[in-house]
């Protein structure tokens, strides 16, 4: 799977985005608040999934039905298809 832009992957508190930052990390958000950083994309939502991110105000995202296989995630090639 070649890298994407962004990722996202909805859950009943709404979605959840999977951004490579400034710093060339990967960031996974909910609702503005930034979980952590790391190196891959597959790291963040393994990490998201397993509840070894900062929790969100919403609740561990593994309880919400976070996949942990980046292959569950929409992928966004460029910022202009990442629009919500």
């Amino acid at each position: 799977m070649n890298e994407a832009f962004a990722y996202s992957h909805d859950s009943e508190r709404g979605p959840f985005w999977l951004t490579l930052g400034l710093d060339q990390r990967w960031h996974p958000i909910w609702d503005g608040e930034d979980l952590g950083a790391f190196a891959s994309p597959q790291d963040a939502v393994m990490a998201l999934a397993d509840g070894a991110t900062k929790t969100p105000t919403c609740g561990a995202a593994g309880a919400l039905g976070i996949s942990g296989l980046l292959q569950r995630w929409r992928a966004y090639p460029s910022p202009a298809d990442a629009k919500p």
